[in-house]
């Protein structure tokens, strides 16, 4: 029994990790680059450098993946360069309409 309960947690926590790479990866890779798009056409050189700063874009991104996979555990979710808020607080504002949908879809 302690040798199955092993090997589920071993397996869950394989699978934890690989999802967590590919949400960080498919997040760095299909945003583009969100510092172009947060500046403009019209930002220098040095804007964008201490916006990359600001954000921490300038780092490797196996620094920037131990930052994100850090915040991730402790429950925040960073903030939203397009938004200019906690990612956290745009989600909450959405889940009490989703959540009234969802109960709504239930009795129907």
């Amino acid at each position: 029994m302690t040798r199955y309960l092993l090997s589920r947690v071993m397996g869950m926590l394989v699978v934890m990790a690989l999802v967590a790479v590919i949400v960080f990866v498919l997040t760095r890779a299909a945003s583009g680059d969100p510092i172009a798009v947060l500046l403009g056409d019209q930002a220098t050189a040095e804007d964008i450098a201490s916006a990359q700063k600001l954000y921490g874009l300038d780092k490797p991104l196996p620094v920037q993946f131990g930052y994100w996979l850090k915040e991730l555990s402790q429950g925040n979710l960073g903030q939203s360069i397009f938004l200019q808020r906690p990612v956290t607080q745009a989600l909450w504002e959405r889940a009490e309409p989703t959540t009234l949908l969802a109960l709504l879809s239930v009795f129907i």
